[in-house]
């Protein structure tokens, strides 16, 4: 059984809260950066609940949050994240999981 007070049930927060939820999804995407710490940091300084994020594998095993395969729509560069080190997509502004 999980720990309860990790445990996510969106009906039971809707319950707690009155209302629906509110999560923004890769954190705040139509602001040029979504999947980084800022959107996270931007959503939830906005009054999201919670937030959605992708995870891709690098090509050393390392979770890096990223929604494309390719690097080219958020990044701007040519490549595929799973092609990558967790280095390199560190230096294009892309965080880890961790």
């Amino acid at each position: 059984m999980p720990d309860l007070a990790l445990y996510c049930d969106p009906a039971r927060l809707r319950t707690q809260l009155g209302r629906p939820l509110i999560i923004g999804h890769r954190g705040m995407p139509g602001d040029g950066v979504e999947n980084r710490i800022e959107a996270f940091l931007t959503a939830l300084k906005l009054g999201a609940n919670g937030i959605e994020c992708d995870v891709q594998i690098a090509s050393d095993g390392v979770p890096v949050i990223v929604h494309d395969r390719s690097l080219r729509r958020t990044t701007g560069q040519p490549g595929l994240v799973a092609e990558s080190t967790t280095a390199e997509l560190t230096s294009l502004g892309l965080p880890t999981l961790s």
